[in-house]
């Protein structure tokens, strides 16, 4: 079966229809990158973007760390027995990275899950069902701020964004899911500019990349992540998906030849970064 695309979330005032009745549940809206994934029938996971579907040896590595997490800590076993069909199932949710807000990567989950897709029942399952199939397969899901409020009690313009649960501010956005079908998002004032700002960080060239952000605090944070076991190597590639989730000029490389920074050329010169630090 297809791995589901993810769903349309307009912006609220494109989506009157979510509002006119039923109950809604209102979450905090997470800025990151879109994760799905599918269990297939030999028990592997396939995952993809919002765009595509990826091949072992092409995941980004703006999503590595997400899917090291998911394939870590999803609960096959547990899953395998609630469904008699596990393809027909199609988890969504967001990558969490620092790229637009600040958020400590240290304390956010690297994957939160948001949607579930069943092809058995063609639609998208209700969020109260959302949440008890995330907590059964060991995933985290984004916590709803308020549960079961009457759609028509709901004014999206004056809704007062509430504190965020992951920055130490007011939450960037909410997301309003109507049980009957339906999304809509909000997202706060002058988030959008401040994205822009992150965002417009350029950068040309992979020691240049090094020289900004590899600074030795953040190293020896890296190698302390790693163990005292931890390899050149190891540690290597641990920094580069640490990088990705840090830095927009890193996360838009894939290794292919139309970029500007290779993946190779970055992994050369952290390499020897990391063992010059090392001693």
């Amino acid at each position: 079966m297809a791995v589901a695309p993810f769903p349309t979330i307009p912006p609220h005032d494109a989506a009157d229809a979510v509002f006119e009745s039923g109950h809604l549940w209102i979450s905090e809206w997470i800025a990151g990158d879109p994760l799905r994934f599918q269990l297939t029938h030999d028990g592997f996971l396939r995952f993809g973007d919002d765009k595509r579907l990826f091949e072992h040896e092409e995941i980004p590595l703006r999503l590595q760390t997400a899917i090291r997490a998911v394939r870590n800590d999803f609960d096959r076993s547990s899953f395998q027995a609630a469904v008699d069909d596990t393809e027909s199932v199609t988890f969504h949710g967001v990558t969490a990275h620092s790229r637009t807000l600040p958020y400590d990567l240290n304390d956010i989950p690297a994957f939160i899950g948001t949607a579930i897709y069943d092809e058995t029942w063609g639609q998208e399952l209700p969020p109260d069902t959302v949440e008890k199939i995330f907590n059964r397969v060991n995933l985290t899901t984004v916590d709803p701020i308020e549960k079961e409020v009457r759609a028509a009690d709901i004014d999206p313009d004056r809704y007062r964004l509430p504190a965020s649960s992951w920055l130490d501010e007011r939450a960037p956005g909410v997301v309003f899911i109507n049980k009957a079908g339906g999304r809509a998002h909000r997202t706060g004032l002058g988030e959008a500019a401040r994205a822009e700002v992150y965002e417009a960080v350029t950068i040309d060239s992979a020691s240049e990349v090094i020289q900004r952000w590899v600074t030795d605090e953040w190293l020896t944070s890296r190698i302390s992540s790693c163990g005292p076991a931890g390899t050149v190597e190891a540690i290597t590639d641990h920094a580069l998906r640490r990088l990705a989730r840090e830095v927009p000029a890193v996360a838009a490389r894939t290794g292919h030849a139309d970029t500007s920074i290779s993946v190779g050329a970055l992994r050369s010169v952290l390499a020897e970064r990391i063992s010059e630090h090392i001693g």
